[in-house]
């Protein structure tokens, strides 16, 4: 520096204004300089204004990607051009938004197929468990009518098994307990045919037939 007091002059105006001061070399200053405003050219000129339309509602980082924008739009193409050039690190830093846009991509395309497999399996559980719901509800059903098929059947052996029980049966007399025995009535003899001769030793024998054999 020639004129130390020119210069310092110069670097009051910044320090009046509450700005952090940092020394440092012109070589410095650039290489650290450089990628920054080459980044940030870049991005303003992919955004461009057309992609931020002012909005009545935005929010603060809006509102700074719109600032971005239009502040890169008013710059021409020769002074881009000369942060490309001379810039040795933008060709690297043009690859590497290449590789974060396309990274980008790749993990949207990735959670919206994530996404929809998803969507694919719940919906298949949903219909399985619906398949089975109905199967259990069907069974159930005929459970019930099988029941009601089985019940008549019970209850008519049911009554069957308490009619012929030894307990609902009722104690009838025998017959031989009540009714006396049957007498026998006497048969009359029968009466002798003439000519014949009674048996030897018959008791009961008429007078007329002892009579004959007194006879003889």
């Amino acid at each position: 520096v020639g004129d130390v007091r020119r210069a310092d002059s110069f670097l009051s105006i910044f320090e009046r204004a509450r700005c952090q001061m940092v020394a440092m070399t012109a070589e410095e200053h650039d290489e650290l300089t450089a990628d920054a405003e080459f980044v940030t050219h870049l991005t303003g000129r992919i955004l461009d204004r057309h992609m931020l339309p002012a909005t009545p509602v935005s929010s603060r980082e809006y509102a700074a990607l719109c600032d971005v924008a239009e502040m890169t739009s008013g710059d021409t193409l020769d002074m881009f051009y000369g942060l490309y050039k001379y810039n040795p690190n933008a060709k690297e830093a043009m690859a590497k938004m290449r590789e974060n846009l396309a990274r980008i991509e790749r993990q949207l395309a990735g959670k919206e197929a994530y996404l929809t497999v998803k969507a694919e399996l719940q919906n298949s559980e949903r219909q399985k468990l619906l398949a089975e719901t109905r199967h259990l509800l069907e069974q159930i059903a005929l459970d019930d009518a099988s029941v009601s098929i089985r019940r008549p059947k019970s209850a008519a052996s049911a009554s069957a098994r308490s009619s012929s029980s030894p307990g609902s049966r009722i104690n009838r007399p025998s017959r031989s307990a009540t009714t006396p025995p049957s007498r026998r009535e006497p048969v009359a003899p029968k009466k002798p045919v003439a000519g014949s001769r009674p048996v030897s030793g018959a008791k009961g024998a008429s007078p007329s037939t002892a009579a004959t054999k007194r006879q003889k």
